[in-house]
């Protein structure tokens, strides 16, 4: 980092949620999921578990960029398997969610 002429006080971890804000009022049907092995980790929505409205925060302590999202390998921690599912739980709910609103509209 130094030898490339950068220093700590260049560092800005916050500066995606400073310049952009952590509030998304139009959004909906979103998982963020962090993963605190991430140098960019700094820059997502919430870094705490936490729900709201249908925006979910999900954090992988021991996990990184798209760890989540990679097919199911025999190696995976219980972490990731765990994270999985509580996506896939949010996911379904969304789904039925909508379906009941469309069947209600017919």
């Amino acid at each position: 980092f130094q030898k490339v002429g950068f220093d700590r006080s260049m560092l800005r971890p916050h500066w995606a949620s400073q310049i952009y804000g952590t509030a998304f009022p139009s959004a909906s049907n979103i998982v963020f999921s962090n993963g605190f092995l991430d140098p960019w980790s700094g820059g997502g929505w919430s870094l705490k578990p936490k729900v709201e409205g249908s925006l979910v925060s999900i954090i992988l302590k021991q996990g990184a960029h798209h760890y989540d999202l990679r097919g199911a390998h025999p190696d995976d921690t219980e972490e990731v398997k765990e994270v999985r599912r509580q996506e896939k739980t949010h996911i379904k709910k969304w789904i039925e969610k909508a379906r009941l609103s469309r069947s209600h509209r017919i």
